[in-house]
């Protein structure tokens, strides 16, 4: 699989047109050495696909989008690329399940639960599908008849659909 090895840095020495950048590991050592053009070259090539700029034994490491990642399955650099995309995936899901779940825990902290799936189904069926004051199916929003400020409830009794317009002139008012 896939390791990623932040111990690699760059360095250059010389002037301008002349200078040469030096890939170093911390402790593998020297690994490569690049004119500037050709520094610049893998700099704009590893933005877009993974390049190989190492080898020890049977292990390869790959340059990808700034990181460096060590392989010993001999992987293409497609295949590179598609792990680090599917792990890349993997993390954003998991951050949202986690921001999800950190916001239905503060709603609950803060007294206010969501609506249970169920019961919105309930509502959307018994309403049809529209606004029950001005029939649009657009910008639908679950109003509180009673505001769960004053006392109202998640229950069935207690929710109709309002478009966003009707739902803002009601405000948190009982009529």
């Amino acid at each position: 699989m896939l390791t990623r090895d932040q111990a690699w840095e760059w360095s250059s020495a010389g002037v301008w047109l002349l200078k040469r950048w030096h890939l170093r590991h911390q402790k593998l050592g020297e690994s490569l050495r690049l004119h500037n053009s050709q520094y610049r070259a893998l700099l704009a090539q590893q933005a877009e696909t993974p390049v190989l700029v190492a080898q020890q034994h049977q292990r390869r490491c790959w340059m990808f989008g700034g990181s460096y990642y060590w392989e010993d399955e001999d992987l293409s650099a497609e295949e590179v690329k598609a792990l680090l995309f599917e792990r890349e995936r993997r993390k954003r899901r998991q951050i949202k399940n986690a921001v999800s779940r950190m916001q239905m825990d503060d709603a609950a902290a803060s007294g206010r639960t969501p609506i249970p799936d169920d019961v919105k189904l309930f509502i959307w069926r018994r309403d049809g599908g529209r606004c029950v004051r001005c029939g649009s199916q657009t910008e639908l929003e679950f109003d509180h008849v009673i505001p769960l400020a004053m006392g109202g409830s998640n229950t069935a009794r207690n929710l109709q659909i309002l478009c966003a317009a009707c739902n803002r002139a009601k405000g948190d008012s009982l009529v």
